[in-house]
């Protein structure tokens, strides 16, 4: 109940009416301000978290061995309108107090001091992600990533080998180099290609005049 109610307390400074949506699909290499947040409208939400939330004593309970795969801690539900609205923090290693060689967690209580064997672990009362009227909101992709992996990749995925040659052949005629071919010249060229290669030839173009480059 207090880990909810903390949610909401930073759901009203997360998202509001002077906050400025940014269509993903439209800005992939743009970097959100505070006041700014990237949308994906439309997301399907994988329906393993539908299911988690709508049946929650039905899921197994986890153990201590299960904490390092934890990837996020989520609350929310249905709403009166049907739809769901539901709030991520990312979860990860560093957030698992844990005894150690050269660590010993000690818990104070009733003037006692106890060794504490056990693994504990922090949770963050931030949002990284919301879900909410069918629409994903979030200022970092690679938090979004983290939470929902694969299921992001037709948003935001690296091009393909195919897509590289069809972008430089029909962009400028030749190949690109190997060696500038990482996973950010993809992931660059998949976002560009997004917009469509009539409207980028159009940008290349104003570029070449403007700047006089070749």
């Amino acid at each position: 109940m207090r880990l909810t109610q903390g949610f909401a307390e930073k759901l009203s400074m997360y998202i509001s009416n002077e906050t400025t949506l940014l269509d993903f699909n439209e800005n992939v290499h743009y970097k959100p301000d505070e006041d700014e947040l990237f949308v994906i409208e439309n997301f399907r939400m994988p329906q393993g978290i539908i299911n988690a939330l709508n049946n929650p004593v039905n899921l197994e309970n986890i153990s201590e061995e299960d904490y390092e795969n934890i990837r996020a801690i989520l609350c929310g539900g249905q709403q009166n309108n049907g739809n769901y609205e539901i709030l991520f923090t990312v979860f990860d290693s560093r957030k698992i107090i844990k005894r150690s060689r050269f660590k010993t967690i000690l818990l104070y209580r009733d003037g006692t001091f106890t060794d504490f064997e056990n693994k504990m672990i922090v949770i963050e009362e931030r949002i990284d992600v919301l879900f909410r009227n069918n629409n994903l909101y979030f200022r970092s992709f690679t938090n979004a990533k983290k939470i929902f992996d694969d299921h992001l990749n037709e948003y935001y995925r690296e091009a393909t080998d195919e897509e590289i040659e069809e972008f430089s052949d029909q962009l400028f005629g030749d190949s690109i180099p190997n060696e500038f071919i990482d996973y950010r010249t993809r992931k660059l060229v998949f976002g560009i290609m997004k917009g469509g290669i009539p409207e980028v030839r159009r940008v290349v173009q104003v570029g070449r005049e403007k700047f006089g480059i070749e």
